[in-house]
């Protein structure tokens, strides 16, 4: 008897296909995430180098400044009777183009600068030479209360007032001195010793009263300073008006 043996028909087998993802596709995943990290990096940079906010002098942490972006606006405050505008600097900080320093005329600078460091510098407006660096402060992050810092800030300022108001009347003394000397030692009347005056060409820049901001003046009003001829013409006395007493020259 003969037997045929069938065989089964063989089924076929699966091919394992790995899939192979283009190298170019991997290249721009790779540069996709190495840009979201640098984006990433430069959003921290940017924010590091935001100076808005208090700082405090590196030599003496109670000198305290703060800057404020007020709606892109950028002030300065603590160094002056009062907050002081700033514009954009080309070299990313922010300047102040007037600015008086002992007397003299002045350009200030606000960067920041290595170590997340603010420098404030003061330079000399020359007539055509070399300015001269007349000041130089480094400021770091301040660490205490904002309300402790704004009183700081405050004190600052009313004790920049009265050294503006020292120096103003101390301006108006060698302008009346000047005065004497073309007059064979007589003082001035006082209706000459006012803005517009006699004095008036003997002084550089007739100084700011640093409470109103406007001239100084014949008056009582803090800022302001009365002007008295003593001794039979040839002396007289300043007196200087400020918010809380007063102080008199020579």
């Amino acid at each position: 008897m003969n037997v045929r043996v069938v065989e089964a028909p063989r089924q076929p087998q699966r091919v394992s296909r790995r899939r192979i993802v283009p190298r170019w596709l991997l290249l721009l995943a790779f540069l996709c995430v190495a840009g979201l990290a640098v984006a990433s990096c430069g959003e921290g940079d940017s924010a590091t180098e935001d100076m808005t906010g208090y700082w405090s002098w590196e030599t003496d942490e109670e000198t305290t400044v703060k800057v404020e972006d007020q709606n892109g606006e950028y002030t300065l405050k603590g160094l002056s009777p009062s907050a002081v505008a700033m514009d954009p600097a080309d070299d990313g900080g922010y300047v102040i183009p007037d600015w008086r320093w002992r007397g003299r005329s002045a350009t200030a600078s606000v960067r920041l600068a290595d170590g997340g460091v603010l420098t404030f510098e003061v330079v000399e407006k020359s007539g055509g030479g070399e300015p001269a660096t007349m000041l130089t402060m480094d400021f770091v992050r301040a660490s205490d209360e904002p309300d402790v810092l704004d009183t700081r800030i405050a004190d600052q300022e009313t004790q920049y007032k009265g050294a503006l108001m020292q120096e103003g009347a101390h301006n108006l003394q060698v302008a009346v001195q000047s005065w004497q000397v073309d007059h064979d030692g007589e003082a001035p009347p006082v209706d000459e010793v006012q803005p517009g005056g006699g004095i008036a060409k003997y002084v550089e820049a007739w100084p700011d009263n640093p409470y109103s901001g406007g001239p100084m003046e014949p008056g009582k009003d803090p800022g302001d300073y009365t002007y008295e001829r003593v001794s039979t013409g040839r002396g007289y006395r300043i007196t200087g008006h400020l918010q809380d007493g007063d102080f008199t020259v020579p």
